[in-house]
């Protein structure tokens, strides 16, 4: 699915509005803002609109090329028969490389790789909670005055950030 061009086919934008993507695995959003801004700036458009989408809860999982070509088969398996062969095509050998959100060549996952910059720069457990912390206060008020209103548009009744956690103690 590309969601930016679903983004703008599921506003009062023009369908002909052209739209792209950006992938980054953190800051798309701001990359986006800065991509637009650049354009901008050059004389390339008038306005335009940046976005950014990121998530945590579906992070991508990289898996061996033997399971990966065996659920493609499954995917585009057509009746139960092709599918029943495309499961039977999985070779054990495959399924012990388990699956893993780490990055491929270091192998590292975004925690890890955040627990050595945190050693590397001296920055304490108790920093990062006190920052998190701070940040949750903060973003709870600003929502709270008002500050996001005119920021946001609602969408399948989520109108906030759902990771935010304004009870935090």
């Amino acid at each position: 699915i590309n969601l930016t061009r679903e983004c703008v086919l599921s506003t009062a934008l023009s369908p002909q509005t052209p739209a792209y993507d950006v992938s980054q695995a953190c800051g798309t959003g701001l990359q986006a803002a800065f991509a637009v801004s650049n354009k901008i700036a050059l004389g390339l458009i008038d306005s335009g609109i940046a976005g950014g989408v990121d998530t945590t809860s579906d992070a991508p999982l990289g898996i061996g090329d033997g399971l990966r070509k065996a659920l493609l088969k499954l995917n585009n398996a057509k009746t139960n028969k092709d599918r029943l062969q495309a499961l039977l095509s999985i070779n054990p050998k495959d399924l012990i490389d388990a699956p893993q959100n780490g990055e491929p060549r270091t192998k590292l996952s975004m925690g890890e790789h955040q627990a050595i910059t945190a050693l590397e720069w001296a920055i304490t457990r108790e920093a990062q909670d006190e920052f998190t912390f701070n940040s949750h206060k903060n973003l709870a008020r600003a929502y709270d005055e008002g500050f996001f209103d005119d920021l946001i548009t609602p969408f399948k009744g989520l109108t906030r950030d759902n990771n935010l956690r304004p009870d935090i103690s």
